[in-house]
């Protein structure tokens, strides 16, 4: 096909790509999920790894095939046509959070259910309900901590680092389990996007 057309941009997307070692590998999403090393995060502590729902795998690498090919078309003056290789397990191993935590801090990633690895993020039960927050950036913790009322407890500075809080886990959740049960999920909802903290009610159809 180059030889016909030498401007031609070509893209395949394979489970483990078209060379190394697991190039004859059979694949579905779950079982690249599970060698990309997403599927080890999720699921109850103590419990079996689970996988997303749908095509979550095929879907990202569809992203990034997507990507590359516009990429490769505004290059293709320079360089011409090209053949993109799409793996989709080096998507997904290059995608998730397990090879970041490793490499900055030496940590293996673990099941932690429902609830974030950089806590207060999560899902928390109220007084009527479940509501999902998420807790991220320096600028969503102070505002959490305006949410809560600015509690004595984490004045602390080193709270607000992300290392830190998932160290102290158990303390922080504690806390704040105290404080959505007292609430109903819509007030704290409402409360928590004043203090532009990313946070909602779980919803039923």
């Amino acid at each position: 096909l180059h030889a016909l057309n030498p401007a031609l941009v070509f893209c395949s997307i394979t489970p483990y790509g078209r060379t190394g070692p697991y190039r004859n590998y059979r694949a579905t999403n779950m079982t690249v999920d599970a060698m990309g090393g997403r599927m080890v995060e999720h699921g109850e502590p103590g419990g079996p790894p689970v996988t997303g729902p749908g095509k979550q795998v095929y879907d990202l690498a569809g992203v990034y095939a997507a990507l590359s090919i516009m990429i490769a078309i505004v290059n293709r003056p320079a360089v011409g046509g090209q053949a993109i290789d799409i793996s989709a397990f080096d998507v997904l191993a290059s995608h998730g959070n397990s090879m970041y935590r490793y490499a900055l801090a030496g940590v293996v990633s673990s099941r932690s259910g429902h609830q974030s690895a950089i806590p207060p993020s999560g899902t928390w039960h109220c007084a009527d309900g479940d509501l999902e927050m998420q807790a991220w950036t320096p600028n969503h913790w102070e505002g959490f901590r305006k949410l809560m009322g600015e509690p004595e407890e984490l004045k602390d500075p080193q709270w607000s680092h992300a290392f830190y809080r998932g160290q102290h886990r158990d303390q922080l959740e504690a806390m704040v389990s105290r404080f959505m049960l007292a609430r109903s999920k819509q007030d704290v909802a409402a409360q928590a996007q004043d203090c532009h903290v990313p946070a909602g009610p779980v919803n039923t159809l």
